[in-house]
């Protein structure tokens, strides 16, 4: 038995030699990975876009970086990410890398999903076809109703109810990134709008003339388009009312410019106002049969809660705010006086300009 002594204690010695060779390799390799893991990897001039497409690996940022001239060891990245617990995380989009990024910022931004936001702001008072050019315009999105009929597009956004989406999206700034389609946005503009219109209904005042939510939102988007100033938002919401309720015609130039589409030519004539069409509040009684606009919650929430006032008529002063009158014979005065303001901006402008 001794006779095999040494070579069992040489064989032992040999693979604990082997092992600790092996071991000290594994922290060094390891330790040159966490300097590579904190070392920085975008420049100091400036940030960097990435996109990360779908299925995108480690190996493929890698790759990309790499080709971009941002590292020199590829090999690495992809084991800082395996060691960091990142390479099973990372997300498909489109990143910003801030400027003096670490392997380990950029990695952890990734597997995070912190892509880049854009912006889609619904103005108030915009239509529905307004809304749709500038979507066309809105490269980061990916457009799926460009070439889709009206009524693929309203189903596609969730409005079976009507055959006209004016009204029903909220103005609001959205938020998206690339990728993102136009579809999307709209099912979250009209999310928005049914929570914002419904709780409004809610909480409506006694003895308004209107009928439903839809009601309101007519009602609402009227406001819109006449008040310049937030505070006569009421007040014109109140007249809407006192006219409905004394089944008058409501007389509101915006619908019958919104009537005329296309045929609009950026002033009204005593033929457009003749001119009959189903939002022709002059030839038609009651509600037009839409929304001519997307309303804001300010113009909903005082159609729902409208001023108690007498007033039937208003007319524009020429500063964005109205007269209010409750006969016509003061209608007709501060109409008149609007008139003459108009001929006076006029003149002057007419007037040769001196240096």
């Amino acid at each position: 038995m001794a006779k095999f002594t040494k070579p069992i204690a040489f064989l032992s010695w040999g693979l604990a030699t082997v092992l600790l060779l092996a071991a000290i390799a594994i922290i060094v390799f390891t330790l040159k990975i966490f300097v590579f893991y904190h070392s920085k990897i975008i420049p100091a001039d400036g940030s960097l876009v990435y996109e990360l497409p779908r299925g995108g690996s480690a190996h493929r940022m890698a790759s990309d970086l790499y080709h971009r001239g941002l590292l020199s060891e590829p090999d690495k990245f992809v084991w800082a990410a395996r060691l960091s617990d990142t390479a099973h995380l990372l997300q498909a989009g489109e990143y910003e890398f801030p400027a003096n990024a670490t392997v380990k910022q950029v990695l952890q931004q990734v597997a995070k999903g912190d892509v880049v936001d854009y912006k889609f702001t619904i103005v108030e008072g915009v239509t529905f076809q307004q809304i749709l050019a500038e979507l066309k315009q809105t490269d980061k999105l990916q457009q799926q109703l460009a070439q889709q009929t009206l009524p693929q597009i309203l189903a596609a956004i969730g409005i079976t109810e009507h055959s006209n989406a004016e009204g029903l999206l909220y103005p609001d700034t959205y938020m998206f990134s690339k990728g993102d389609t136009d579809v999307a946005l709209l099912q979250q503009a009209k999310q928005s709008m049914d929570a914002v219109i419904n709780a409004a209904w809610q909480t409506r005042a006694e003895g308004l003339p209107y009928q439903s939510p839809y009601d309101v939102l007519i009602a609402a988007s009227l406001i819109e388009k006449e008040s310049a100033v937030a505070d006569e938002r009421p007040l014109i919401a109140s007249v809407l009312v006192n006219r409905l309720q004394a089944n008058m015609p409501l007389q509101f130039d915006p619908t019958v410019i919104y009537g005329l589409g296309d045929a609009y030519t950026g002033k009204l004539t005593k033929a457009d106002m003749r001119t009959d069409t189903p939002y022709n509040t002059y030839r038609h009684r009651g509600l037009p049969p839409t929304p001519i606009a997307m309303p804001s919650k300010d113009a909903i929430n005082a159609a729902v809660h409208p001023a108690e006032s007498d007033y039937l008529y208003f007319v524009a002063k020429g500063d964005g705010s109205h007269v209010f009158s409750t006969n016509l014979q003061e209608h007709d005065k501060a109409l008149r006086a609007y008139i003459e303001h108009l001929r006076t901006v006029e003149q002057v402008a007419k007037e040769p300009q001196h240096d």
